[in-house]
């Protein structure tokens, strides 16, 4: 009898550990969702609970947690070295004018802005398509810490993924723009409304899912509506993809610049002097001359005076 007892203290004190672990709760931290996905021998291996940033479950011990980012993220195309997820910028053509028939090739870079859509169906969706990146961390307390702040599977599905779509809705976008658009920035942020609303259909493609998986923002109010609006650009620069355009239009305005000036000192001297006005603009040009040079020089209007001589081979 005795024997039996303690057989069954030392069963008991075996199976305590489990019971302890098997206690334990699956929980999100504020920046961050997770999938709690049953793992036991005799599971389907679903989906058993979706956990919103702050969500806390009971785990049944077998279950497995796979964390993924629900805060506010970037995909950033930038030239400045190790501050972007790349480095090579969007490339498309503008609509045609008569300078350019086909259209002017530019180039841009640029950022998006953008969150994970939160609601139940679009999490659910995106679970298998996260999967196939490995876009998860089984570190619920750090799912940032990698290169540009994520996992290599969630850089991974951004290249694969954000980074061609955005090229694609670039060059859908500025197509509709004229070639000029280069030069007015105050114009860049349409461009970026235009890709805006081209994103989501082009994203759809992409994942071939049903829902959005990639908001601007997204928030539940009081009564439960859920709202995604879609995901927000930023153009940082749009220039020529050949460098000459930009300064041969540069070189185009610095003489246009210059013909203007000598216009307006044209007409300002025709005003003055009437006839003689084309006499007294080439004195001017003289003097001026001899001033960039850093030269003295003496400039005689009409005879020379007496005992002024020119040297051989000098103008008059």
């Amino acid at each position: 009898m005795k024997k039996t007892t303690r057989l069954a203290a030392l069963v008991m004190g075996a199976v305590l550990p489990f019971v302890l672990v098997a206690c334990n709760d699956s929980k999100a931290y504020g920046s961050q969702c997770a999938y709690v996905i049953g793992n036991g021998s005799g599971d389907s291996h679903q989906i058993k609970a979706i956990l919103h940033p702050g969500d806390t479950v009971p785990n049944k011990g077998d279950d497995i947690d796979e964390f993924i980012p629900c805060n506010a993220r970037n995909f950033i195309i930038t030239n400045q070295s190790n501050t972007g997820d790349r480095y090579t910028p969007s490339l498309g053509r503008t609509n045609e004018s008569p300078s350019y028939p086909a259209g002017l090739p530019v180039k841009a870079y640029l950022r998006m802005f953008w969150t994970l859509n939160q609601s139940n169906d679009a999490l659910k969706a995106f679970q298998p398509f996260c999967e196939k990146y490995g876009c998860y961390t089984r570190n619920g307390d750090k799912v940032t810490g990698n290169a540009n702040y994520s996992s290599p599977g969630w850089n991974g599905m951004l290249r694969e993924n954000h980074s061609l779509v955005i090229d694609k809705v670039f060059a859908e976008a500025i197509n509709t723009f004229p070639p000029s658009i280069w030069k007015t920035q105050a114009d860049w942020p349409k461009v970026a409304e235009k890709m805006s609303e081209l994103f989501d259909k082009e994203m759809r493609a992409s994942d071939g899912a049903n829902v959005d998986f990639f908001c601007g923002s997204w928030f539940r109010s009081g009564d439960r509506t859920e709202t995604c609006t879609p995901v927000r650009f930023v153009i940082d620069s749009i220039a020529p993809q050949d460098d000459q355009v930009a300064n041969i239009d540069q070189q185009t305005a610095l003489a246009q610049s210059q013909k203007a000036l000598n216009d307006a000192q044209a007409n300002a001297t025709a005003k003055r002097y009437g006839p003689l006005a084309n006499y007294f603009n080439g004195l001017q040009d003289t003097i001026k001359a001899c001033k960039d040079a850093g030269q003295s020089c003496t400039i005689v209007i009409g005879n020379l005076p007496p005992g002024v001589n020119v040297p051989t081979g000098a103008g008059k």
